[in-house]
Order: C-alpha cells, then structure tokens, then sequence
C-alpha cells in the first residue's frame, strides 16, 4: 500500500493498435482483489513518443488522446499519462555533461 505502479505503453505499439489490455486487465483484477483503489496508484508512461513522424500523420497529442480512451474503458477515473522521450532525455543528459565538463576544465 502507498505504492505507485508506473504502466509503460509504447507510443509506436498504439499507432498498431497494440496496447498490452490483457496485462492491464490483470493489474486491475489483481488490484481490485486487494482492495487497492486503481485511480490512485498507477502512473501511465507512453514511450517512444520521438519515434513518431508528424509527416505521416503520427502526433503525440492523438496517440495520447488514444491511450486516454483506452484507460477510460478500463474505467480509469483522469488517468496520469506522461509521454517520455529517450532520444530527448539523452540529449539533457549530453547537455548536462558538456556543461559539467565545462564548469570544471
């Protein structure tokens, strides 16, 4: 109890139609088992949201919008979706080096 369950959903495997429903459906069953409230403990992350190409019609604010009706089948109550990045948080991470680097030479 007091724990947060962070659900990771690829922002590529949405734009096929994949989203993992069946390992959800698991986590809620097994959550409401328990008694734990499922609103409250479980953060969504949609990965992969760089790998998206605007030219074809893929934006972040759509597959988003698509997870969002996803979650509110399951009857998610103002799920918290965070789109994340790696190929962004690599170049924060090369940014912070290079300025650590140059601070301290």
């Amino acid at each position: 109890s007091g724990g947060i369950i962070i659900f990771v959903i690829s922002a590529t495997d949405v734009l096929n139609g994949i989203i993992a429903d069946r390992l959800l459906h698991l986590l809620v069953d097994e959550m409401q088992k328990a008694g734990i409230d499922q609103n409250a403990h479980i953060v969504f992350a949609v990965n992969e949201c760089d790998k998206l190409d605007g030219e074809k019609g893929e934006y972040p604010h759509v597959i988003l919008q698509q997870v969002m009706d996803f979650l509110n089948d399951f009857s998610f109550k103002n799920p918290i979706i965070i789109p994340t990045s790696a190929r962004d948080a690599l170049l924060f991470r090369k940014m912070q080096t290079a300025s650590y680097g140059l601070l301290y030479s």
